[in-house]
């Protein structure tokens, strides 16, 4: 894995063949933001030493999508980037500039988090507004698939947030009591390879659900 936790939210519209190469009147949306991924780590973007990384799949996205160049990323920690991205707020402006929350006065008090600044605020995610709010109110079928995390457990969960589909499986409003097991379970499951070598991620099934369901929008 490029990065240590790796979430994908997915934003379609009415999934619309492509006769005669001609585009939908409403293109479909497709977003993936990932945890910590250097910005040269994929080879679309690699524009120095070779990455050691390979990423046949997001360069195929990218070659038939749009890609930026002078794009910076809103927080260097992964919350406050991943609010700003859906809700255009910048984390200074909305108070969300932790990987938990943000600034007073709203108390931090849980007991399992004593490093996290006692200042960190837990409050909404993102506003009244999103990414998917808007696409949902111009006729797309929205979803959301993989890591959420936009506030801690009393933040809006992606179905409150826009997201006609969710499934969030980790890294979302819940608590992980052992951390280690979210990648191997005792029975070796998860996150293992199958018959043709490829790792099994539910992440995954989740999002091709949701395009499947997409199809009949």
């Amino acid at each position: 894995m490029i990065a240590a936790s790796v979430g994908i939210c997915l934003l379609a519209g009415t999934m619309l063949a492509l006769a005669d190469g001609l585009r939908p009147e409403k293109p479909n949306v497709l977003l993936l933001l990932t945890d910590d991924l250097g910005w040269q780590d994929v080879v679309c973007y690699d524009i120095d030493e070779p990455t050691p990384y390979e990423t046949p799949h997001i360069d195929a996205l990218a070659k038939e999508g749009v890609m930026f160049w002078q794009g910076y990323s809103p927080s260097p920690v992964c919350m406050p980037s991943r609010s700003a991205i859906m809700s255009g707020i910048a984390p200074a402006r909305s108070n969300l500039i932790g990987v938990g929350g943000g600034i007073p006065p709203a108390p931090h008090h849980f007991r399992g988090w004593a490093f996290l600044s006692p200042w960190s605020k837990q409050g909404g995610a993102t506003s009244k507004r999103t990414i998917a709010t808007v696409l949902r109110t111009n006729g797309y079928f929205t979803g959301h698939a993989g890591k959420w995390h936009m506030g801690a457990h009393n933040a809006k969960a992606a179905n409150a947030q826009g997201f006609d589909y969710s499934r969030s499986r980790r890294g979302g409003t819940l608590l992980t009591p052992d951390r280690s097991k979210v990648f191997a379970g005792e029975t070796g499951t998860k996150f293992t390879l199958d018959a043709n070598g490829y790792p099994e991620h539910d992440n995954l099934d989740d999002a091709i659900e949701f395009l499947n369901q997409a199809q009949t929008k």
